[in-house]
């Protein structure tokens, strides 16, 4: 008995995950595009750069310290794991 509830429940289940492929390609569509504009927000937000020196042989993402007033010298690294 519950064996062909369960059976019934997954073919309607499949079926609505069928009829829906349009609309969510649509919305993986628009998350992508999303995601790239958030990016470039963040990334022209930071006005930082990619930098491999003797203080950080491995990288990092530099950005101006806060009140640093634009000095070359007052660099901090990015608080943003996820650009390092």
């Amino acid at each position: 008995m519950w064996c062909s509830l369960l059976l019934q429940f997954f073919k309607q289940f499949v079926r609505a995950m069928v009829l829906s492929i349009p609309a969510l390609r649509m919305l993986a569509y628009f998350m992508m595009m999303l995601m790239v504009l958030f990016g470039a927000l963040i990334y022209a937000a930071e006005k930082g750069e990619w930098t491999v020196d003797a203080e950080h042989p491995a990288g990092a993402f530099l950005r101006p310290k806060p009140g640093g007033q634009g000095d070359l010298e007052a660099r901090a690294v990015t608080p943003f794991f996820s650009l390092e």
